[in-house]
């Protein structure tokens, strides 16, 4: 069988001062209510920021599992000097400015392109760095009743209560903040009801919060078909959205330009200055999938990291 390789106390407090980082960078108001955000009992949060990670019987606070729940939370990686720098190329410069004019105005938007390209990376930064900005990930909660629970655990609400008392809390509390904004990640995977609970949010807080879809081609595909075939709620939803699209990666030959100049921007942002290496990344990587780059990034950091030991 194999052995499972607990987290070092080493590992373990690096992993809380990353957890720390994040609390100094969240927008919710209370240690409560970040702890309710990330799955943890406030106790037990408030043992884990003081160092505290057993328990007076020698036990440990939290589980293997939720160690590597919170550690991939914060990113931690083994590898520290590894950790992914943010290359600002034209797709985070579009979203980040659009991200900001919605916050700042209350108003909506939609970006929808390729797969690929770093538009949940744009998200999740700007959430990271903007108070009152909160990102979800509508692919994890594509039905009615868990994006209500996403959206209620980003916000840091305990699940007590009824659904529809759960979302009148989370609408009330947005209309408390100043310029709020939620960003909608993987918005098309959202099935129906969520669709309608959509536009239901948007009813609600309107002129109070800023919000934000991204997605690829699916998202576009089931927005058009579902105005096309009149389904109920996409009409209104893509109205209120803004009625339009953002896309930038161009078609044909152009797009080979744009996304070779998008990819070494991101590689070089790494701290490879090897031109070879560049090269073979950028070969290696025809179809420019940042994830494919990203992986292919680590392999060349590695190497340089043995070969320096």
């Amino acid at each position: 069988m194999e052995q499972v390789m607990e987290y070092t106390t080493e590992e373990k407090q690096q992993i809380i001062d990353l957890l720390q980082y994040k609390r100094e960078q969240s927008s919710l108001g209370s240690d409560a209510k970040f702890a309710v955000s990330i799955g943890l009992n406030k106790g037990v949060y408030s043992q884990l920021k003081n160092g505290r990670y057993t328990n007076k019987g020698g036990k440990s606070l939290l589980s293997h599992q939720n160690w590597v729940r919170i550690a991939r939370f914060v990113g931690y990686s083994h590898h520290s000097e590894l950790s992914w720098k943010t290359a600002r190329t034209q797709v985070f410069s579009v979203i980040s400015a659009q991200l900001t004019f919605c916050q700042q105005h209350s108003t909506t938007g939609i970006f929808c392109d390729i797969a690929g390209i770093g538009k949940s990376h744009a998200g999740k930064a700007y959430a990271e760095q903007n108070t009152n900005a909160f990102y979800l990930n509508c692919g994890e909660a594509p039905k009615k009743s868990g994006f209500i629970k996403l959206l209620a655990r980003t916000l840091g609400f305990e699940q007590a209560g009824s659904l529809e008392q759960l979302f009148m809390d989370c609408v009330y509390y947005l209309k408390t903040l100043t310029n709020p904004i939620v960003i909608l990640d993987e918005a098309g995977d959202l099935e129906q009801s969520a669709v309608l609970l959509l536009k239901r949010l948007y009813n609600e807080l309107e002129f109070a919060c800023g919000l934000y879809m991204l997605g690829a081609e699916g998202l576009r595909k089931k927005m058009d078909t579902g105005v096309r075939l009149r389904k109920n709620g996409y009409e209104e939803i893509f109205s209120r959205f803004g009625g339009k699209y953002t896309r930038l990666i161009p078609e044909g030959h152009e797009r080979l330009k744009f996304m070779r100049a998008m990819a070494r921007d991101i590689v070089e942002a790494q701290g490879i200055k090897n031109q070879e290496a560049i090269k073979n990344i950028l070969t290696i990587s025809a179809g420019f999938d940042m994830r494919r780059i990203r992986k292919e990034v680590m392999k060349v950091q590695l190497e340089e990291r043995l070969n320096s030991n």
